[in-house]
């Protein structure tokens, strides 16, 4: 509502008064067609690869790697600065040690408890 003296405000988020222009729907429909092809071509690569996790996988379960005890492995492709951070800082707080090498067209991880 609009009160006297204020401004008024509009955001225009999509649309357009052109005819000849697709739909909105069309472009999202193209959008979810990219990510579609890159989601399954990052598959590939991990099936190639012979890792056993994904690039965002693998920075989730590293901290239930490090309270499960014993030692633990896994490849991934990719190694995130994310995981990198995530490793470094469960060696803070955990009587455990992260070690990575790369193999082929994997980076291999393993954590060992202290």
């Amino acid at each position: 509502m609009i009160r006297s003296g204020e401004r008024a405000r509009a955001r225009i988020i999509g649309g357009t008064d052109v005819r000849a222009a697709p739909p909105l729907d069309y472009f999202e429909h193209v959008l979810l067609a990219l990510l579609g092809m890159e989601a399954g071509a990052d598959l590939a690569a991990d099936i190639g690869a012979g890792v056993t996790l994904d690039v965002h996988a693998s920075d989730q379960l590293l901290v239930y790697l490090a309270l499960a005890g014993g030692e633990s492995r896994f490849a991934t492709r990719v190694l995130s600065n994310h995981a990198r951070t995530t490793m470094w800082l469960i060696e803070q707080f955990l009587p455990v040690h992260f070690e990575t090498a790369i193999r082929g067209d994997a980076v291999s991880v393993a954590v060992r408890g202290a």
